[in-house]
C-alpha cells in the first residue's frame, strides 16, 4: 500500500475536542505541523497557557495553505460557515476535511452544494467521546480510546484521503463506525431525550400521578 506523506494537519475550533485530537496526534515520533485557528481571545488564551507545541495562526488563510487534514471542531454553525469559506479556495488541493458536530444533516446537506478544490473532500464525521467541562484547558489525551467515531457511509472518500482518514482514526485509537447521517442523527436524537426519559421514570417511583 503506497504511504500518503501527511506534513500539516489544521484544526479550526481549538476546544476540548480540538484539544483532544491535538494531543492523540502528537503522540510518539511526527515530522507534521498542527496548525490551530480559532477567535483571537481564545489564541491568546491558547498560546498563554498551551502545554503542548502547536503552531497558532489568526489567518484562516495562513492557517489552512497546503494543509492535508482540516477538522473543523466548531459549533455547528460556525463550522458550516468555514466549510463554505474553505470551497472557495481554489489552492487548497488534495486535502481531506471532516469536522466534529453531534448532527450532520445540516452540513452534510450543505457539503453536496460546494465544490471544492481538485482532491479535495469533505467527510462527515462525529466521535462519540466527550467531557463535563469544555475548553482546551480540559483537554486530555486517550478521550476517543475504544470509543466509536461515526464515519458518513455515504461519502466515497479517494485513495489518498482515506489513507489520511484511516491513519487519523488509528492514531485517536477510536472505532470507525460508517453510518448514513439520517440514521446517525436519528440515533442522537433519541439518545439526547434519554436522561429526560430516565428522570420521568424515577421520579414516578416517587410520585405516581407523573
Amino acid at each position: 500500500m503506497k504511504r500518503v506523506a501527511i506534513k500539516k494537519i489544521t484544526i479550526c475550533g481549538f476546544g476540548l475536542i480540538g484539544g483532544c485530537i491535538a494531543l492523540d496526534l502528537l503522540k510518539g515520533k511526527h515530522k507534521f505541523n498542527i496548525y490551530a485557528y480559532d477567535r483571537p481571545r481564545v489564541l491568546k488564551k491558547l498560546k498563554e497557557t498551551l502545554s503542548f507545541k502547536i503552531k497558532i495562526e489568526p489567518s484562516l488563510k495562513k492557517a489552512i495553505h497546503n494543509s492535508d487534514i482540516i477538522i473543523l471542531s466548531a459549533p455547528h454553525k460556525v463550522n458550516e460557515s468555514l466549510l463554505v469559506r474553505l470551497s472557495k479556495v481554489a489552492d487548497l488541493k488534495d486535502c481531506l476535511i471532516i469536522d466534529t458536530g453531534a448532527v450532520k444533516s445540516p452540513i452534510a446537506n450543505l457539503a453536496q452544494s460546494l465544490k471544492f478544490a481538485d482532491g479535495t473532500q469533505f467527510l462527515p464525521t462525529h466521535p462519540m467521546a466527550g467531557k463535563e467541562k469544555s475548553g482546551f484547558e480540559n483537554a486530555a489525551s486517550n478521550l476517543f480510546y475504544n470509543h466509536a467515531w461515526y464515519l458518513d457511509e455515504d461519502v466515497k472518500l479517494n485513495y489518498h484521503n482515506q489513507i489520511k482518514l484511516n491513519w487519523m482514526i488509528k492514531k485517536m485509537k477510536a472505532m470507525p463506525v460508517y453510518i448514513s447521517v439520517a440514521l446517525h442523527d436519528e440515533m442522537m436524537s433519541e439518545l439526547s431525550h434519554l436522561p429526560q426519559l430516565i428522570s420521568t421514570i424515577l421520579g414516578a417511583q416517587i410520585n405516581p400521578q407523573l
